[in-house]
């Protein structure tokens, strides 16, 4: 297998059991199966769940194990396979949150809307003083 790399093509692969005993046989014998489809990147395997992700080196590899693997057998579970995508998050560049600090902490100010929402609050707080007050006499 390759090494982790962001140009991966993810395949979802939905309908994988294992237990604690079997994770890492289950996740050997997904990389032998899928593996005919191409060079694979990793296998994630993520535990206490049912679905793994296979990580192909080429998108067609990847579309094509997709194709060929959905609804075949896998130890006794009809797999379901599909792409797995991750839109990109909207305001952040290529999906990811922008690293910069250009602005110190101090700098920062709350937007107006927290603010309103931090006096809301005090409003409330003496609403609730002065109605204990009130039951208290």
């Amino acid at each position: 297998m390759a090494g982790k790399g962001a140009n991966l093509h993810s395949v979802m692969v939905k309908n994988v059991s294992t237990t604690p005993e079997t994770f890492f046989d289950v996740k050997h014998k997904l990389q032998d199966v899928f593996s005919k489809f191409g060079e694979i990147g990793d296998v994630h395997l993520p535990k206490d769940r049912n679905f793994a992700f296979v990580r192909f080196q080429r998108l067609q590899d990847a579309e094509d194990a997709m194709k060929e693997m959905d609804g075949k057998d896998f130890e006794g579970d009809e797999l379901r396979c599909q792409m797995a995508t991750q839109p990109p998050k909207p305001g952040y560049p290529q999906g990811g949150r922008s690293r910069s600090r250009s602005r110190s902490r101090r700098e920062r100010r709350r937007s107006p809307s927290r603010e309103r929402r931090r006096r809301r609050g005090d409003s409330r707080d003496r609403r609730r003083r002065d109605s204990r007050s009130r039951r208290r006499r």
